[in-house]
């Protein structure tokens, strides 16, 4: 089963950092960031000027329990879901956290 977790995390990875854009975001840096127990995912922004209004921003966010996909943040034009969906994971296996869809029950 940690195999499986392991290649669903993967996949994640890779789309993610697709939304990695630095030329996106106007005087703001762009960071990819994961945690070592390939769990949680997300790339957010943080402002470069010295005082800026807002430090920090969440552009994607999703994390991984049961196999299943979490995504708990979605600040694009381009959908994570869809982008997951193209990489082969079921919609079934994904759930939007952010749009009011909850865990299935175990």
């Amino acid at each position: 089963m940690e195999a499986v977790k392991q290649a669903i995390f993967q996949i994640v990875a890779d789309v993610i950092y697709r939304y990695h854009d630095a030329d996106s975001y106007h005087h703001k840096s762009q960071y990819f960031a994961s945690l070592d127990n390939q769990s949680v995912i997300v790339i957010y922004i943080s402002d470069d000027e010295p005082i800026a209004k807002y430090r920090t921003g969440i552009i994607v966010m999703a994390h991984i329990i049961d196999n299943s996909i979490i995504i708990e943040a979605d600040n694009t034009d381009r959908p994570l879901y869809e982008a997951l969906m193209s990489a082969g994971i079921p919609r079934e296996k994904i759930i939007l956290a952010y749009a009011g869809e909850k865990l299935p029950s175990v």
